[in-house]
């Protein structure tokens, strides 16, 4: 089955190139000229991931990308940021909307087809064991991608990104030890041009971000000048 990829980029002639480029190699693409457009499509289609223009026309697509990553319909949607060949404020952009890849516009097809490729092949997760990691008030099950935990006496699910998925199950799996970014990157990763050591502290900012509504944010800490942790020695008190 062909994989459904929303383009949304204002200039007509890079959007229908990116667009021939993505059904040349077997894709599906939807083309959005704003953020209207692609809003009105995401209200009754969920793509297998989105392309945008990082600088829209009549909105631009920073603050489109964080309403994506904040609406629980799209938050875990696979996102590309498409930007100015050698900006570098778009790349800092990318990272700081917790994007999930970033390509150069106009792009060379093999260029685009690649980090498309390697984007879609990231979120498909594969499992790093069959047991659930249970510490704490958090249970996380790898085999359903499930993330519960545990208030007040309810079970409450939580909704994570693939990566943060990752990330907690990893930090979970080894309460108390200190990683460096390098460390996450090699264990969690699955390609190290999608997560780098900058993105690294994005990707925990958007996981606290998941597990603040249930006060399980500060099991993620920052050991200072080397990495992160998971602190179980929290964990029994933040239930």
């Amino acid at each position: 089955m062909p994989t459904n990829i929303l383009v949304v980029e204002n200039e007509t002639l890079i959007a229908e190139t990116v667009a021939e480029y993505l059904s040349c190699t077997g894709h599906s693409p939807t083309i959005a000229y704003d953020a209207d457009d692609a809003a009105r499509f995401l209200s009754t289609v969920r793509p297998d991931l989105i392309l945008l223009n990082w600088k829209l026309s009549s909105n631009s697509g920073v603050p489109f990308a964080s309403q994506l990553r904040t609406d629980d319909r799209t938050k875990d949607i696979p996102l590309i940021m498409l930007g100015t060949p050698g900006a570098r404020q778009t790349r800092a952009i990318e990272l700081a909307s917790a994007a999930d890849g970033y390509v150069a516009r106009p792009s060379q097809r093999e260029e685009l087809v690649a980090c498309v490729r390697a984007v879609l092949r990231h979120h498909q997760i594969p499992r790093l064991t069959d047991d659930i990691a249970n510490v704490g008030c958090l249970s996380v099950d790898p085999a359903t991608r499930r993330v519960f935990a545990i208030r007040e006496g309810a079970k409450v699910q939580l909704r994570l990104r693939p990566i943060e998925l990752r990330l907690l199950y990893f930090l979970m799996t080894h309460p108390g030890r200190a990683f460096t970014r390098a460390e996450l990157i090699d264990h969690v990763a699955n390609d190290r041009i999608l997560l780098t050591q900058l993105s690294v502290n994005s990707y925990i900012k958007g996981l606290r971000s998941s597990l603040r509504p249930v006060a399980c944010d500060s099991l993620i800490e920052t050991v200072r000048g080397f990495g992160y942790r998971f602190a179980f020695e929290r964990s029994a008190v933040s239930c």
